[in-house]
Order: C-alpha cells, then structure tokens, then sequence
C-alpha cells in the first residue's frame, strides 16, 4: 500500500511539472522616436488612429522627417524593429500622446499609451506618438491600450 501511495505521488508530481502553463505577456523595450510628423496627405479619421510600420517603405508612406540643425534623427532599423504609433486627429486642443509601455504574449503586441489634452491653441496640429520594439516573428497581431483599456486591435504583415 505504501509502495503505491509513492507511486502516485510521483506522478502527480511529475505531471504537474511538466503540464503546458499559461505564458504571460513579457515586456519589451520601448524607444521613442522624436522629430517625426504624420504627413498631410494621411486620413486621420478616428480620433486616435493607430498604425504599425514592419518596413522602411511602409514606413515613409506615412511619416515625415522634421529636422532641424540641433536634433538629430534616430531611424528605425527593420531588419530587427518595428515601429509603432499612436496619431490623435489634427486638432486645436493641445495633446500630448505617450507610451507607457509595450509587452509580447503569444501572438500580440500589447502596447499601453496615455494622453494628456491641454489648453486651446490658435493653430491646429496632429499629435503623434512613435517608438520601435523588437520585431518578433511570432506576433500576428497588435493591441493598442489607452489607459489600460483596450482601444484597437489591428493585424501586423511582415514583408
């Protein structure tokens, strides 16, 4: 009796340690992006909108360069990188959009933001949020978080 009380023990034991456990999300690293602005001829028609660039060419479709002679320009690197971005609706109300954080679990790219609205101005402008993560085969998908509330999901095409 005894020899089949430890038997089974060690099968309970050695099934519970090789069970398939539940992968949680892991964090990965967020760089912002300065000195960028979304180009004119892009439809903004939500008042957030969302996009993710897996190439240099997707990339440049919709993003401009706004150099000065004092900033320097950090541009993504596709071969390892992606980017990510958050673009508010060409407003008068002043806005400030930024990422908190970003993690990968499964098949999703789950990136948090915030938005911070300020005064009125006398001109209009287009808040932008841009930063790279690591490019990971794995991911189908990418969730866009505002204030740990899910806003959008869209579906991520690698070339």
């Amino acid at each position: 009796m005894r020899n089949y009380l430890l038997i089974l023990c060690s099968m309970v034991l050695l099934s519970a340690c090789s069970a398939n456990r539940a992968t949680s999300a892991s964090r990965i690293g967020l760089v912002p992006l300065s000195n960028y602005f979304v180009k004119n001829t892009v439809a903004l028609p939500d008042e957030y909108n969302y996009k993710v660039s897996v190439s240099q060419p997707d990339f440049d479709q919709v993003f401009g360069v706004a150099a000065t002679m004092n900033s320097s320009i950090t541009k993504p690197d596709f071969s390892g990188q992606m980017v990510v971005a958050v673009m508010g609706k060409t407003s008068s109300q002043q806005q400030e959009i930024s990422f908190d954080r970003a993690t990968i679990g499964g098949k999703d790219l789950n990136v948090y933001y915030s938005v911070k609205k300020g005064s009125e101005q006398s001109y209009t402008s287009t808040a932008l949020a841009l930063a790279t993560v690591p490019k990971s085969g794995s991911v189908k998908r990418a969730n866009f978080y505002r204030d740990s509330v899910l806003v959008k999901t869209i579906p991520i095409g690698f070339q």
